[in-house]
């Protein structure tokens, strides 16, 4: 493949900064060009220095998916644990006493394209083939993208309010152009008036909270109903407990990802052990959390390996007060 032509750590770099602003990839490199707080950040301190080229910034990206497919290693993960070594070392941050809790967190990606998807599966030639040439000419922003996870990666979240409300006005047009008995008509008319209402001629987008769960997810399969669930994380992070840490920052040294059905008494375990192999070299001896992660298994393992487990009020089932 020949050498390199750009940094991999810039590269890891725009990927942080990206989900830092929340931007779109065409925003991030415009911010990566011109605003030089953000060309600091990636050792750009030349207005000669050129950016890493959005081929290169991709194809990177796609082979550390593919690499964590074939091989079953996250690389960021394992970059995060390095770095995170050579911080608490350079530093010189005890990570004796740490904390975690963990917190709920939605993925906008998938909620936003439950709404695009029903355009993206359908054939393109029945597609156009229901278009009226008005709606045909406004579509193409839709239609030639072909796949709504790419279209997602060049938007934020300003103009996917504009385009889901498009989508809307596309849809309530195929609708007039559509005869009752046509193909997936049923499907169309269900899909606009569980998504959006019309207002004196005007398409508008419903709240989310206004949805039902039982809305159009898959037009393949149109029974399915919808759950929002996402995932969640666990954060571990370092605390002041001691004197000679008063002045030191918190540094994260460990991140877990699991589906919201996930236990908080789950995550314990797996941090600490990560925290001894591959973050730091210091045996952690207290834990800080709330009440959900106590457990009968995370006390013994606490005890079995010398750690105090100091946890807030412990949770219980109800009906369980008077045990």
């Amino acid at each position: 493949m020949g050498a390199s032509n750009a940094s991999i750590r810039a590269i890891i770099d725009m990927s942080v900064i990206k989900e830092g602003f929340g931007c779109s990839d065409e925003e991030l490199f415009e911010k990566c060009r011109f605003d030089l707080p953000v060309r600091k950040a990636l050792a750009l301190f030349s207005l000669c220095d050129v950016v890493p080229s959005i081929d290169t910034y991709y194809l990177l990206r796609r082979r550390i998916y593919e690499y964590e497919n074939r091989h079953g290693v996250n690389l960021m993960e394992k970059s995060f644990e390095q770095l995170t070594g050579n911080q608490l070392s350079r530093f010189k941050i005890f990570d004796k006493s740490v904390r975690m809790d963990s917190k709920l967190i939605g993925s906008n990606i998938t909620g936003y394209l439950r709404h695009f998807s029903w355009v993206y599966q359908r054939p393109g030639r029945e597609r156009h083939a229901s278009f009226e040439p008005q709606a045909q000419k406004a579509s193409p922003s839709f239609l030639e993208e072909g796949d709504a996870q790419k279209m997602m990666c060049r938007l934020n979240s300003e103009t996917i309010a504009e385009k889901i409300s498009s989508l809307g006005r596309l849809i309530s047009r195929v609708l007039k152009r559509l005869a009752e008995t046509a193909t997936c008509y049923d499907l169309r008319r269900r899909v606009f008036h569980e998504q959006y209402e019309a207002v004196k001629g005007q398409v508008i987008l419903q709240p989310k909270e206004d949805i039902a769960a039982t809305s159009v997810q898959n037009p393949n399969d149109p029974d399915a109903d919808y759950r929002e669930k996402g995932d969640q994380v666990n954060i571990t992070e370092t605390c002041d407990d001691a004197d000679e840490q008063t002045d030191k920052p918190n540094l994260i040294v460990n991140v877990q990802v699991k589906p919201a059905s996930a236990a908080d008494n789950g995550y314990p375990e797996d941090a600490l052990t990560t925290i001894r192999e591959k973050a730091s070299a210091d045996k952690t001896e207290k834990v800080y959390a709330d009440g959900a992660y106590q457990s009968k298994d995370n006390r013994e393992f606490a005890e079995k390996n010398l750690v105090e487990l100091i946890t807030k009020i412990i949770q219980i089932r109800s009906g369980d007060e008077g045990r």
